[in-house]
C-alpha cells in the first residue's frame, strides 16, 4: 500500500467498515472515487498535490482496498448510496466529486441523487457513458466471471494492468506487485475477483448519459486517445475514444472535455501534473 493508507479511518456505513483517508485541511473538499479493480492508490500522484489548498478525502469501496466486502453483491448504485451516507455522516458540504472509471459512474449518481451538496464533478475516463445492449451485456457477464479472472496468471495479471496506461509507468507496477500477491491466497482472490465481476455487471447495465444532460454544475471529463477499456475492444471494436468523449462533451450543459494524447485509461496518473492543474482550476472558480 501507499503513503496514502498512513492515516486510513474506518466508518460504520450500512454495517460495512469503509476505509477512508484524509489529507489536508480547507473548506474546499474533494472526494476521491476510484476505479474497478483499483483502491485509494489510484490518486497518489493527485492528493499529495491537490491536498496542499483543498481538503482531499479518498475513499475503498466495499470490497476493494481495505473496504470489506460485506454480504451483498457489488452494485454502482449501491455504492453510490454508500458514499451519499458517507457524505452525510461526515457533514460535508459543497463537494467535488472525482471519480475514475466506475468511480466517475458512482459519483454522477452520488451528483444527481444530492446535486444541493455537490459543487462540481470530475470525470476521469468514466464508465457509464458507453451504451451495451442487452445481448452485448450478457457477452461480457459470461466471459468476466470471478472464476475466469482468479484463474489468470501472473503474468495476465501484469498485462491486465498494463492495458491501463499507454506506457507502464515504474512508479505504478506496485499496483500489479498488490495484485500479485493478493492473487496467492485462493479464498481471499476469489472473493475479489468476484468482486470485479459483479462490478463490471453493474456498471455495463448502467447509462449516465441522461443524468449528465440534466446537471447544472460544473464538469471536467478526461480522457486519453490510447484508452484500451473505453470503449470495450470486444463489444464495440469500430468506435472510438474520441469519438464517446466528444459525444459525452455535447451532452454535458456545463461541461469540459479534456483530451490528452499518448494517454491511456489512468489518466490521473500519466497525466498528473495537468489534471491536477485543471482539477485547482475548479474548484478556484466553484468557491468564488
Amino acid at each position: 500500500m501507499t503513503e496514502l493508507y498512513k492515516n486510513k479511518k474506518f466508518i460504520k456505513v450500512d454495517n460495512i467498515n469503509l476505509c477512508y483517508s484524509v489529507h489536508g485541511e480547507s473548506d474546499n473538499v474533494l472526494l476521491f472515487l476510484h476505479g474497478m479493480g483499483s483502491n485509494i492508490a489510484a490518486w497518489s500522484k493527485n492528493i499529495p498535490v491537490l491536498s496542499r489548498n483543498a481538503k482531499c478525502i479518498a475513499i475503498d469501496f466495499p470490497g476493494y482496498g481495505e473496504t470489506e466486502k460485506g454480504t451483498d453483491p457489488s452494485d454502482v448504485h449501491r455504492d453510490a448510496g454508500l458514499v451519499i451516507k458517507f457524505i452525510e455522516q461526515l457533514s460535508l458540504s459543497k463537494v467535488t466529486l472525482v471519480g475514475h472509471s466506475m468511480g466517475g459512474l458512482v459519483g454522477t449518481l452520488v451528483a444527481k441523487a444530492i446535486p444541493e451538496k455537490i459543487a462540481s464533478l470530475v470525470l476521469v475516463a468514466p464508465a457509464g457513458i458507453e451504451v451495451f445492449s442487452q445481448g452485448e451485456v450478457e457477452l461480457i457477464k459470461t466471459y468476466f466471471t470471478g472464476e475466469l479472472i482468479a484463474s489468470y496468471s501472473t503474468k495476465m495479471i501484469s498485462k491486465n494492468f498494463e492495458l491501463n496506461f499507454y506506457e507502464m509507468p515504474e512508479d505504478a507496477r506496485f499496483m500489479i506487485r498488490d495484485r500479485q500477491e493478493r492473487s496467492k491466497n485462493a479464498d481471499d482472490n476469489l472473493v475479489f475477483c468476484n468482486t470485479m465481476a459483479e462490478s463490471t455487471a453493474s456498471l455495463v447495465q448502467t447509462n449516465i448519459g441522461p443524468i449528465l444532460e440534466e446537471l447544472e454544475l460544473p464538469i471536467l471529463l478526461f480522457f486519453g486517445d490510447s484508452d484500451k477499456l473505453i470503449p470495450h475492444h470486444i463489444v464495440h471494436p469500430d468506435r472510438t475514444t474520441l469519438e464517446i468523449a466528444e459525444a459525452t462533451e455535447k451532452r454535458m450543459k456545463n461541461g469540459q472535455l479534456v483530451f490528452f494524447s499518448k494517454c491511456g485509461h489512468f489518466v490521473q496518473w500519466e497525466k498528473s501534473e495537468e489534471v491536477n492543474k485543471h482539477i485547482s482550476n475548479l474548484i478556484t472558480v466553484s468557491a468564488t
